[in-house]
């Protein structure tokens, strides 16, 4: 059963660069998994040490080839960002995200244009 994107609680957190968004998630989550999960973003950036199943890494041809796909799409540092709500699974949990202002933008203009439409739009499997 699809789930459409509109009908997800998505809370998606922006602000500058090391200003401590991903460990706010990670917290949130921590404490309430079993209400909150976070979406995994497709990147062009190299992987980091340590760094678990956050990223999906793919190469710029890949992520050009699936770009139609994606919402919170953004570029920062020449590495591109997006996520693909399809790949994300199906339940009832809360959605977090975390995005710049471009991809807050993305987001937005993605759940306008599903609620304008909804047949056209992005679902969740």
């Amino acid at each position: 059963m699809k789930q459409p994107l509109s009908c997800l609680t998505i809370i998606a957190f922006a602000g500058p660069s090391a200003s401590g968004k991903t460990e706010l998630v990670e917290a949130i989550i921590r404490e309430n998994s079993a209400l909150t999960k976070k979406w995994r973003q497709i990147t062009t950036r190299s992987r980091r040490d340590g760094e678990g199943e956050t990223y999906v890494f793919v190469d710029p041809e890949e992520f050009e080839s699936i770009a139609s796909l994606l919402t919170c799409v953004t570029n920062f540092g020449g590495m591109h960002y997006g996520t693909i709500p399809e790949a994300q699974g199906s339940d009832d949990r809360i959605v977090l995200t975390i995005v710049d202002g471009v991809g807050m933008k993305s987001l937005l203009a993605d759940v306008a244009a599903h609620n304008a439409d909804p047949s056209s739009g992005k679902s969740e499997e």
